[in-house]
């Protein structure tokens, strides 16, 4: 009789950081802190302002640089100054 009302075990969850397991209904992983739910609401967030960002250079008609490029231009003559390259 007291195997049919055993009490139920409670689910765990396996943290992608850190791959140990904890109970679930945690927002952060116990052992390392990561939290799942923040990581897919960020990606949420990237997801969303990619899509938006399309849109806008297709109404436009104009594409944005990749980060690099325009990271490049923009600080390249700084760092040489402050390493005493030449001078504009």
């Amino acid at each position: 009789m007291r195997a049919a009302f055993a009490m139920p075990l409670p689910k765990s969850v396996v943290c992608s950081s850190c791959k140990k397991t904890y109970p679930e209904g945690w927002k952060r992983c116990p052992y390392c802190g990561h939290d799942e739910i923040r990581l897919r609401h960020d990606a949420q967030q990237r997801k969303y302002m990619q899509r938006k960002i399309n849109e806008f250079e297709q109404r436009t008609g104009t594409a944005s640089k990749p980060r690099e490029e325009r990271e490049g231009r923009r600080g390249g003559g700084r760092d040489q100054r402050r390493r005493g390259g030449e001078q504009p």
